[in-house]
């Protein structure tokens, strides 16, 4: 992917403190070595309906400075925490 938009990626993991489940590590790495996603992280529905399933996921909101609200797209959304 380049750019550092997987350095971003990655940290927005390990804000949101997804980094521990192995599918997002799996995702993470995928896409540092610019190959396809694993499933689920292929399809944006997909993602968020397993993410939803996932035991080990917090419910959070991840920010970003130039976005003001959530992304009403999603079912869950995530958040840095304090």
């Amino acid at each position: 992917m380049g750019g550092g938009a997987d350095l971003a990626a990655r940290r927005a993991c390990e804000a949101a403190r997804l980094i521990a489940l192995d599918r997002v590590t799996d995702a993470l790495t995928a896409l540092a070595e610019d190959r396809p996603l694993p499933p689920p992280f292929d399809d944006s529905a997909r993602m968020w309906q397993a993410l939803a399933r996932e035991p080990g996921v917090p419910a959070r909101t991840v920010g970003c400075p130039a976005r003001t609200r959530p992304c009403a797209s999603h079912s869950r959304t995530w958040r840095f925490p304090p």
